[in-house]
């Protein structure tokens, strides 16, 4: 830990051993060299291509450090843009947590008063504390960070809000919430929250011991991960209405069965295109005869997709890497309503493509 004049030096400019910062007035000011400084520079008084690269050098944690120190430095630095790629919000029971490009997090304690901490994930003993005066408290102090980071980042377009949720009764509602987290809350949770979040496209759902699904109405989210443990998968596909299903589960032969035979009476959404179960036991395995007894064909690639048409995007969103799409070595089988399912698996996961049927043969004789 870095400390001069009473402040700790964020990470970036450690590493710049002639220089340090004087924090003596609001104004950031740079010298050389300590303790007996010769001269003094406003950083602020740097021509804006000066000031760029002393911001663009600095990690992003940094620069929102920065930006507490005075209302001129938050300016100077919002008028340039970075790559901000997602911002995440966590809501713990005692405090907030802020991340930037799934690096670093800033840890912001509700009680009033209190400064936060940032931690850093490649040495988990570097921390600095940052001393500032909080306009609001509590919760409210929420909003207040939202506020100051959409407006210091508003030139860096695109970037992704994704909210984690461990504790609702911590939780405040923002707006343009792309991605979330939602760890051990009821299904009535679930369901409210996706309904006040138009712009979400992807979910994670963790832990099932207090989700009791009745009707569950996913239909405007593209991308659903359920990481749990308790119950199969058919047990939640069956509420499902979204696009694409990512399972961190346990399933068996009979359970893919039930699966396969309920996607055949039309038990499921007509949105479902994909899905993908993970086995997360260490002994639990898909057999190599998962599909005994099924009429299945194989997949002819010189007639037919080489591979299942999904958005990088969505792929990204998943966490999905270009092999789980290719079609090599898949079996199908036709379904209803001109639907026909594509199937690879292997001991671990199982893998299942919904396709509209003339999308998959090359002339009308095979249709």
């Amino acid at each position: 830990m870095l400390r001069i004049d009473g402040h700790h030096l964020p990470r970036s400019l450690c590493n710049i051993p002639p220089l340090f910062i004087d924090f003596t007035s609001s104004t950031w000011l740079f010298s050389f060299p300590p303790p007996n400084p010769v001269f003094k520079m406003i950083i602020l008084k740097f021509p804006l291509l000066i000031q760029e690269q002393i911001y663009k050098s600095m990690d992003i944690e940094d620069k929102l450090a920065l930006s507490f120190c005075s209302k001129r430095t938050k300016e100077s630095i919002k008028i340039f843009k970075f790559d901000v790629k997602e911002v995440v919000f966590s809501f713990k029971e005692k405090h907030i947590g802020i991340q930037f490009n799934n690096k670093n997090e800033f840890i912001f304690p509700l009680d009033p008063g209190a400064s936060f901490i940032c931690s850093y994930e490649e040495n988990k003993n570097r921390v600095y504390e940052f001393n500032f005066a909080r306009k609001e408290k509590g919760l409210e102090f929420y909003l207040e960070l939202h506020n100051h980071i959409i407006d210091l980042f508003s030139k860096s377009t695109n970037w992704k809000l994704t909210v984690s949720m461990e504790e609702i009764n911590c939780y405040r509602q923002l707006p343009s919430v792309r991605s979330a987290k939602l760890i051990n809350v009821r299904d009535k949770i679930i369901t409210d929250f996706v309904s006040c979040n138009p712009d979400l496209t992807k979910l994670s759902i963790v832990g099932d011991q207090n989700i009791y699904f009745t009707k569950m109405g996913l239909i405007n989210i593209r991308n659903v991960e359920f990481i749990v443990t308790k119950r199969g998968f058919t047990q939640y596909l069956q509420y499902f209405r979204a696009t694409n299903a990512v399972f961190f589960s346990s399933g068996d032969r009979i359970e893919v069965a039930l699966f396969i035979r309920d996607w055949f009476n039309n038990v499921y959404s007509e949105n479902l295109r994909f899905v993908r179960i993970l086995q997360t036991r260490t002994y639990e395995r898909f057999p190599n005869n998962l599909l005994y007894g099924y009429e299945m064909k194989e997949w002819d690639q010189s007639r037919m997709p080489k591979k299942f048409p999904f958005s990088k995007e969505d792929q990204e969103e998943l966490h999905l890497n270009e092999e789980l799409f290719s079609c090599d070595g898949a079996k199908y089988f036709e379904g209803p309503n001109g639907k026909l399912a594509s199937i690879r698996f292997d001991s671990k996961q199982f893998l299942f493509y919904v396709w509209d049927k003339q999308d998959v043969f090359a002339s009308k004789e095979d249709l």
